[in-house]
């Protein structure tokens, strides 16, 4: 028998720079109101902050991170059935302002909106007509106009008991929904998109939307 004693990697973990400085705001919604929004997962990264930090905001939408280290920082929020936002961004998909802190700085009124995204709900049926369950179904977003033709799949959700699905946190646009097995599902008669029938649809897509141009001008 050969005994001996049991090597451990003792490195140190990398030290999380700490400093002085202090940023806190709120997350609201984009409505008239400006209610708070509460549990978002608010997300403050810099190439001064490694890793970055992140924490959740209390019932009245605040957040506050404290002893940071001077440097220049984004500041971004998520939360189910919204879309991603952060602060100075005007509109969905945009990139964040980055704010610039002193050594020692408290900065506070760093408020930014969430845009509640749009949903698509409906119920999904095999073809005897009973509700189809465990049926992973897609939302794939249309292209715009010039970009290249792919379907991009934005989200997605699986159907319940019910056939029923709820997909959520979509951007303004044209959608294709589609499904798909999910694995280990008993259901076999529930055909999803046909590469071919996507490309088809596509364009019908541009020759309905070249019409339209024509028929304003």
């Amino acid at each position: 028998l050969l005994s001996g004693t049991q090597t451990r990697d003792r490195t140190p973990p990398a030290a999380v720079p700490t400093g002085t400085a202090t940023l806190s705001g709120r997350v609201v919604t984009t409505d008239a109101d400006a209610r708070p929004l509460s549990r978002v997962l608010v997300t403050l990264a810099g190439d001064d902050l490694p890793g970055g930090r992140a924490l959740v905001t209390d019932a009245d939408g605040a957040f506050v991170f404290e002893r940071l280290p001077a440097g220049r920082f984004t500041v971004t929020g998520t939360k189910p059935a919204y879309l991603p936002g952060g602060y100075g961004v005007t509109r969905p998909g945009r990139s964040p302002i980055p704010v610039q802190l002193r050594a020692g700085e408290s900065r506070a009124g760093v408020t930014f909106a969430l845009t509640h995204g749009a949903a698509v709900s409906g119920t999904l049926h095999d073809a005897n007509g009973e509700a189809a369950s465990g049926i992973r179904v897609a939302a794939l977003r249309v292209p715009l106009p010039g970009a290249r033709p792919v379907l991009v799949v934005t989200t997605w959700a699986t159907t319940d008991d019910r056939g029923v699905f709820r997909l959520y946190g979509l951007v303004p646009g044209d959608y294709y929904v589609s499904s798909m097995m999910a694995s280990g599902s008993r259901v076999s008669d529930v055909t999803a998109f046909s590469t071919a029938q996507i490309d088809e649809a596509l364009l019908a897509l541009q020759r309905a939307r070249r019409d339209a141009v024509t028929m304003l001008l």
